[in-house]
């Protein structure tokens, strides 16, 4: 359930189903299935598959190509996703719910994290296609035509979401602040970026000397039913290649309608919790 509970296992090959998203009914669950476990510079091939929310009906829809993952379902049934299958480098790709109309919309740059606008008429991606090793968010129509750049961060601007509003909430490493990432929202023509939660709320992880002050970042942010904001936590993590935007976490709720920082209300005479809720464990990511 939202609260965390109520667990029980989908599918038969742990370890080797990631990247799950719900159908806008919420009666099914996209996901992919990795034929392997990854190796360092060895993406594995996969299969994008669609089941019921309970398990049933499980087939795939595109089955063996390289390192297809992230697919997200539209609300006129479209799955959009980021794949290997035809570049050394990741590109955006749709096709429809039943595997047909498969199309590339994306050849410059590495491209990923590809969302829906509520509508399904736009998509909201991020992307190194400007050069210079930086991560911006762009957007562009359903078809891959209009794209346009709406962040230009300096140094990474990740893991893009879309609010019910149509607003996007993305993760943003800044350097200049002491290394640290927190989440930002802007609207999707690229006016009214703003701060959204959590520049202050760094030393707020929790830990096993109970003084619950690791310092913690947050990543890939989803907006839930009830407004409240889901999000990985974990400490700052790097890789041979450099800053890591995509790997593990712990599950927090943020109640960013009411609260910017942990402890700050965005109203003060707002009402609620405070605006993370620690998780019981660590869990990695997306998995089914």
């Amino acid at each position: 359930g939202a609260d965390g509970k109520g667990q029980q296992r989908l599918s038969p090959t742990p370890g080797l189903d990631v990247t799950p998203s719900w159908s806008p009914d919420g009666a099914r669950i996209v996901y992919s299935r990795l034929h392997s476990s990854p190796m360092p510079n060895q993406p594995p091939v996969t299969d994008l598959r669609i089941m019921n929310a309970d398990g049933s009906g499980d087939h795939a829809v595109l089955a063996n190509t390289l390192f297809s993952v992230e697919a997200r379902w539209s609300i006129n049934n479209q799955l959009v996703f980021m794949s290997l299958m035809n570049s050394s480098v990741l590109e955006i790709y749709v096709m429809n719910i039943d595997g047909t109309g498969l199309r590339q919309l994306t050849d410059s740059g590495t491209n990923g994290d590809p969302v829906w606008s509520p509508d399904g008429g736009r998509i909201t991606f991020g992307s190194d296609r400007e050069g210079g090793g930086k991560l911006n968010i762009f957007v562009m129509n359903a078809d891959g035509t209009g794209m346009h750049q709406i962040s230009f961060n300096t140094n990474h601007d990740f893991a893009p979401s879309v609010l019910s509003n149509g607003q996007i909430v993305f993760s943003r490493y800044e350097s200049i602040n002491g290394d640290q990432i927190s989440l930002y929202r802007v609207n999707p023509d690229g006016s009214g970026l703003e701060l959204f939660y959590g520049a202050n709320s760094h030393a707020t992880g929790t830990n096993n000397a109970g003084t619950n002050n690791s310092v913690i970042q947050f990543v890939s942010a989803r907006q839930r039913a009830d407004g409240k904001l889901l999000a990985l936590v974990r400490p700052l993590q790097y890789t041979q290649a450099g800053l890591d935007t995509q790997e593990g976490g712990d599950i927090v709720a943020i109640d960013a309608g009411n609260f910017v920082e942990i402890h700050q209300q965005a109203i003060p005479s707002a009402t609620g919790a405070p605006a993370t809720v620690a998780p019981p464990r660590s869990a990695p990511p997306h998995w089914v």
